[in-house]
Parts: structure tokens; C-alpha cells; sequence
């Protein structure tokens, strides 16, 4: 697994054909994806204040928004662009994507932390761009990047909508 984690903070195209056809991987990038968001949570100082409400809330939430995100590529790059890949295989590779958001543990550096958090979400734009790219097998870097951007607009609003139900269940 090391390997493949490396590969994806490389944007390796040959990880990410690895990544691709093994079925085995899912859960590995399920693993990756709670990870970058336990050193998030680290990082910004979540575990701190209420490790069992946050800390619960925090990896439903990251494993939520890869899903939301996962399923926004997908339709977008298989529906609307042709793009080759199946939803697990588009899972996989967005799922070793998020492995630079790892790097938000620094976020806690006094002066530097924004700037880290900056730095790694760019990492994460460029991350999903190059995977989304190879994992739909997407000739044209153009398609990649609406991909990723109406995605991420997908993304939000179904964002907003879990976000309204949880809201409505918690009766705020």
C-alpha cells in the first residue's frame, strides 16, 4: 500500500493504472481516504477539543465526501464524456487522490498553517485533475478539468443537501 500512496502523491499515471484494475484496492483507498482525514483532524486541533462527537462525525464525513465526490466524476466522465471506467475503479483512484490532504497534519505550525492548508488543497486539485484524467482514460485535458470542476460543483451541492438533512435531523 506504501507503494500505491506514493505513487498517488506523485500523480503517477502508472499507479493510477495499477490502482485501476486492482479490485483488491477499494478498501485500501477507503484507508487512504480516513487517514488524510484523521491528520486534518490532527492538524487543525479537532482531536483536541471533542475527540468522540468530532472525531465520529469527522471520518463519516471525509468517507461521505469521497463518496459524494467519487459519484460526480463518475456521471460527469462515463455519462457525459465517454470516459472507460467503472464506479469502483473511478472510487479507487479518487480514494488514493485524497492521500496529500495527509499532509494538513502541519496545519498546527503557528504562521504556517494556513499556508500548508493552502498548498495541500492545491496538491488535492491537481491530485484529482491527473487521476481523474487516467482513471476515465480521458485523451483531452480539458475534459478532465470540467470533469473535475462541475464535479466539485456536484459535489457541493450535494454537500448542502446532506448537510440540510443532518441539520433537519439534529432540529437546528
Amino acid at each position: 500500500m506504501k507503494e500505491k500512496v506514493i505513487g498517488a502523491l506523485t500523480m503517477s499515471a502508472d499507479t493510477y493504472t495499477a490502482l485501476k484494475a486492482d479490485e483488491k484496492a477499494t478498501t485500501q483507498a477507503l484507508l487512504v481516504v480516513i487517514m488524510a482525514a484523521i491528520c486534518s483532524a490532527i492538524g487543525g486541533g479537532l482531536l483536541a477539543s471533542s475527540i468522540p462527537v468530532g472525531f465520529g462525525s469527522l471520518l463519516l464525513w471525509a468517507v461521505v465526501s469521497w463518496l459524494l465526490w467519487a459519484d460526480a466524476v463518475y456521471l460527469i466522465g462515463v455519462k457525459v464524456f465517454k470516459g472507460e471506467a467503472t464506479m469502483s475503479q473511478v472510487m479507487r483512484v479518487l480514494g488514493f487522490a485524497y492521500a496529500p490532504a495527509a499532509f494538513n497534519i502541519f496545519s498546527f505550525i503557528p504562521l504556517m498553517g494556513i499556508i500548508i492548508q493552502f498548498l495541500v488543497a492545491c496538491w488535492l486539485v491537481v491530485s484529482f485533475y491527473f487521476a481523474t484524467q487516467h482513471v476515465l482514460a480521458l485523451s483531452e485535458g480539458s475534459k478532465a478539468a470540467i470533469t473535475v470542476l462541475v464535479g466539485w460543483f456536484i459535489y457541493l451541492i450535494g454537500l448542502g443537501v446532506v448537510i440540510s438533512f443532518l441539520g433537519t435531523l439534529a432540529g437546528v
